[in-house]
């Protein structure tokens, strides 16, 4: 006579047992996902290393932010290609350091003061090997280009300044003067409300 097959667990074991075997599917995939989780700032990293990667909303009108007035020619160029005199905190509008060292405001307001960073070298290209360091003169050439329409270099790439004009950069500057290699003064004709300094 043939043995008698056992008998069936109990439906409440069968349950359990595939439940511990899906689990163990789940535990197993979790475990590849955790791991390759861990390791993707590695991937991340050693491709951050040769790659730039730039995801815009739409594509920039241009490349020199002094000259547009567009959210995707700011973000694919004003913080990411150049350096600016300040930048602003993480949590606000507290200017904080970036080219400018260190600034100071004259008693009457009307005068502010800018220590240039020392070192700063500009960026080189095919067209383009820099002789020497950034200065005061590269921000008077600067302001002073987009401020005076005398200026040669003013009507360069279009030479409409939209930004400064937004800002009513012309009519709040009155001069920047060079002090010194590495310091300049704007002169103001008015001066500013907290919120704007």
């Amino acid at each position: 006579m043939p043995p008698h097959p056992s008998p069936s667990p109990p439906l409440s074991q069968r349950a359990k047992h595939r439940r511990c075997a899906c689990c163990a599917g789940r535990s197993a995939i979790c475990a590849l996902l955790l791991l390759a989780l861990a390791l993707m700032p590695l991937a991340a990293a050693a491709a951050a290393a040769r790659t730039v990667v730039y995801c815009p909303q739409a594509a920039p009108v241009g490349l020199q932010p002094a000259l547009r007035t567009d959210a995707p020619s700011f973000e694919a160029s004003a913080r990411t290609i150049y350096d600016r005199l300040l930048d602003f905190g993480p949590h606000g509008t507290e200017p904080q350091p970036a080219l400018a060292t260190a600034w100071q405001v004259s008693a009457d307001g009307l005068a502010y003061t800018v220590q240039l960073r020392h070192g700063v070298r500009f960026q080189s290209n095919f067209g383009f090997a820099p002789t020497r360091m950034f200065d005061a003169d590269d921000v008077l050439f600067t302001f002073d280009r987009m401020l005076d329409p005398r200026h040669p270099y003013h009507a360069v790439s279009g030479g409409t300044y939209a930004y400064a004009q937004s800002m009513e950069l012309p009519a709040l500057i009155r001069a920047v003067r060079k002090i010194d290699p590495y310091t300049v003064r704007f002169e103001l004709r008015a001066t500013l409300n907290k919120s704007t300094v």
